[in-house]
């Protein structure tokens, strides 16, 4: 109860819920991804898939929105990567741009924008 009390802040929230700690589940790369992005990753020492990471990837690949909610260092990341490089890589005209942002900003500062 207190994490979602603290969660209120927020506004937007309405459920939050702690999962307990699981060990990482592996799975292969998907075989319909292309040579050159499984060589990307294999080159980086990315051979296999963190379960969530294919779960992921198929719902990408499938159309449906998706939602990626893990610790860090969990390769959230490769969840996006690896649908932009197959994009890159399907079509030579295509472009990608990705914008992070640095810092939390106050409610102030969100107003002067």
């Amino acid at each position: 109860m207190e994490s979602q009390q603290n969660l209120s802040k927020f506004g937007e929230i309405t459920y939050s819920q702690l999962q307990k700690h699981e060990d990482a589940i592996y799975v292969p790369l998907p075989v319909w991804l292309n040579e050159q992005t499984v060589s990307h990753l294999s080159e980086n020492g990315i051979n296999l898939l963190y379960q969530h990471q294919r779960k992921a990837l198929e719902a990408v690949f499938n159309n449906e929105n998706v939602v990626i909610s893990t610790g860090t260092s969990s390769g959230k990341s490769l969840c996006y990567q690896i649908p932009l490089i197959e994009m890159l890589l399907s079509d030579e005209k295509s472009t990608a741009i990705l914008v992070f942002p640095t810092k939390a900003l106050t409610q102030d500062q969100l107003r002067s924008l």
